[in-house]
């Protein structure tokens, strides 16, 4: 809850200050209240962005709020909180649980829609714990929703130590819901499929100006996911979706003693450590699909968008034209952006789609054109990492490493965005 007390300007407005002198600290980890919108929008802006303006709402279904004795504030307040945060360039996060009780794959999908149709610009998926001391977690709660659960190694927690001359070798597991009365285990594998989607295509603006450019057309940025998820399988993405279902699955047990046997070995604690095991699977395949996959992240796009708009009877051709020239303006934005070469790019557009200077119209009442930002011939433009793109990205780098495991912590530390390419039009 912090930005609901004026004390808590007081905090925002001595680390802007302390910004502004050090050029530090550049992320703070915080969960922020939603009953003080100006307030905590105040508190956003007062430290640069650098705290998210958080949103949770677990789920938007009546019945699976009712289910766990929740009651969030109207979902117009939280789309309003999202929407002003736009003007403070903070990433504006709500949260998401699946399997909770009476949860189902179209409830999961349908509270995803409502958010990813917002302002929110990114959706932080989480699966049920059950938390030991709490009511989800009782006899009477398990038999009711007909839970069934397994079991995994938390992210992170795991480790061997000397304690008075003895190693000792731990993990801490967590026991988590894969099915309910409502929800199959193949649905939960659906369910978490589709956040990994909303995880690269979504979440922090990765493919925001087309997004824009959906919006000024009329259609919902959702049906381009759902689009994106129904094609998996004509596509090379469908390689990087298939090694995630896998793994998702292959990390659970049936039996915790199993998995207490098994983390008891120090060769395997080793491999989690390493990161061949227990990483944050959402934050791994992130790191994966902005590094090796992207090209076939920016294929898939482009294949979904085209056939959304087919879809839509949309025959303005010009409209698939600035959807390819955006996905291509975000690949050389994008692509290999934690590479320690910072690789330049050059490229001629046709259309003015750089996110600074973009024309695409706010008010859905006034028509779209394609002529509002097209240029009177083609420019070339430069992609290039700035000064203080390069000094995160080398701090990042020394902190946690450039390999998949060290690529993973970075991205769940950090506001994506700030590290795309500058754009510049070139003069010749």
């Amino acid at each position: 809850n912090f930005g609901m007390f004026k004390e808590d300007l007081e905090t925002c407005a001595f680390i802007g200050r302390m910004q502004e002198e050090y050029g530090y600290p550049k992320y703070i980890s915080v969960t922020t209240g939603k009953n003080r919108r100006e307030r905590v929008l105040e508190a956003a802006k007062l430290v640069n962005g650098a705290i998210k303006l958080s949103g949770s709402v677990q789920s938007l279904d009546e019945e699976v709020l009712e289910s766990i004795k929740r009651k969030n504030i109207s979902t117009e307040k939280l789309l309003d909180i999202a929407k002003q945060a736009q003007g403070v360039k903070s990433n504006v996060v709500s949260e998401v649980i699946l399997g909770l009780p009476t949860d189902s794959k179209k409830k999961h999908f349908k509270t995803l829609q409502k958010l990813v149709d917002s302002s929110f610009n990114t959706i932080l998926m989480y699966q049920l714990m059950m938390l030991p001391g709490t009511e989800m977690n009782t006899a009477l709660s398990r038999e009711k929703f007909q839970f069934e659960t397994r079991f995994r190694v938390l992210p992170r927690c795991f480790g061997y130590f000397n304690v008075l001359g003895e190693e000792i070798v731990c993990a801490e597991i967590e026991e988590i819901a894969v099915e309910n009365a409502t929800l199959s285990f193949q649905d939960y594998l659906d369910c978490r499929k589709m956040n990994l989607i909303i995880n690269i295509f979504y979440n922090e603006g990765i493919f925001e100006e087309l997004i824009k450019l959906l919006e000024n057309c009329g259609l919902s940025a959702y049906k381009w996911i759902e689009k994106i998820y129904s094609n998996i399988e004509v596509s090379k993405f469908n390689d990087l979706v298939n090694q995630y279902i896998h793994e998702s699955t292959n990390e659970l047990w049936e039996s915790k003693d199993g998995l207490a046997e098994f983390v008891e070995n120090i060769d395997n604690v080793q491999k989690y450590i390493s990161g061949d095991y227990g990483n944050n699977l959402l934050a791994k395949y992130k790191a994966l699909s902005l590094t090796e996959y992207f090209e076939s992240v920016s294929e898939i796009a482009s294949l979904s968008i085209h056939a959304l708009i087919k879809e839509c009877n949309i025959t303005d051709s010009t409209i698939l034209d600035i959807a390819d020239e955006i996905i291509k303006f975000k690949y050389f934005r994008v692509i290999n952006i934690f590479d320690m070469s910072y690789t330049e790019f050059e490229h001629e557009f046709k259309y003015d789609i750089n996110n600074d200077s973009l024309k695409l119209s706010e008010d859905k009442d006034e028509n779209f054109s394609p002529q509002q930002i097209e240029h009177d011939k083609p420019i070339m433009f430069s992609f290039k990492f700035n000064a203080e793109q390069k000094s995160m990205i080398k701090s990042y780098t020394d902190l946690f490493g450039n390999d998949l495991a060290g690529l993973s912590k970075t991205l769940s530390r950090v506001y994506l965005r700030q590290f795309f390419r500058d754009v510049s039009m070139v003069n010749r």
